[in-house]
C-alpha cells in the first residue's frame, strides 16, 4: 500500500504543479480532500519509520520522501511559507489513545524516549508545510486518531 501511495503522491505533485488551480478543487463527498490524504500519508509513514516495530522503513522512507517533496513543491508554488499549527494535532493524550488502538490491532509500538523524539522531529518537518496548505485551500486536517464514539462513514448505504 505504501508504494501505491507513493506513486499517488507522485501523480498529485505532477498534477498539481502543472495546473496550480487544481489545488482548489475540492471533492463532491464530505469529509475527503487531497490535503488530508497527503496528510495522513505523511502520518502514517512518520509513524512506521519511528515508531513501529518491524514496519516496513524503507518503503515508507520513500513513500515520506515523495509525500514531503509534495507538500513542500506546493507549498512553493501557491507561494505559502509554513506556518506552525495552531493547536497540537498529536497532544499526549491522543498519542495514548492512538497508541492503544494499535495495541488493539497487534501493532507494536517503540516507547523509548528515543523513538518518540525522533517521531516529533520527523513530524516537524512537514507539518508546518500541510498546515500552511490547509489554511490556504480551506481544507482540514485530519486528526490521527477519530473522535471517541465516531461513526464510519465508509459504509455504503442501501
Amino acid at each position: 500500500m505504501l508504494r501505491d501511495w507513493e506513486g499517488w503522491s507522485a501523480e498529485l505533485l505532477e498534477s498539481h504543479i502543472s495546473f496550480p488551480q487544481l489545488c482548489f478543487f475540492r471533492s463532491q463527498h464530505n469529509n475527503q480532500s487531497w490535503v488530508a490524504a497527503l496528510t495522513t500519508v505523511l502520518d502514517v509513514c512518520c509513524l512506521v519509520i519511528t515508531r513501529i516495530e518491524d514496519g516496513p522503513v524503507p518503503t515508507a522512507r520513500l513513500t515520506f520522501a515523495m509525500a514531503r517533496h509534495a507538500v513542500i513543491d506546493l507549498c512553493a508554488v501557491l507561494n505559502l511559507r509554513p506556518l506552525p499549527p495552531p493547536a497540537e494535532r498529536l497532544p499526549p493524550t491522543e498519542e495514548k489513545r492512538l497508541g492503544s488502538l494499535l495495541s488493539r490491532a497487534a501493532v507494536r509500538l517503540r516507547t523509548d524516549e528515543a523513538s518518540a523524539a525522533e517521531f516529533a522531529s520527523l513530524r516537524a518537518t512537514y507539518e508546518p508545510y500541510v498546515y500552511a496548505l490547509s489554511n490556504r485551500v480551506m481544507m482540514p486536517l485530519p486528526s490521527w486518531v477519530p473522535a471517541e464514539g465516531m461513526e464510519e462513514h465508509w459504509h455504503i448505504m442501501s
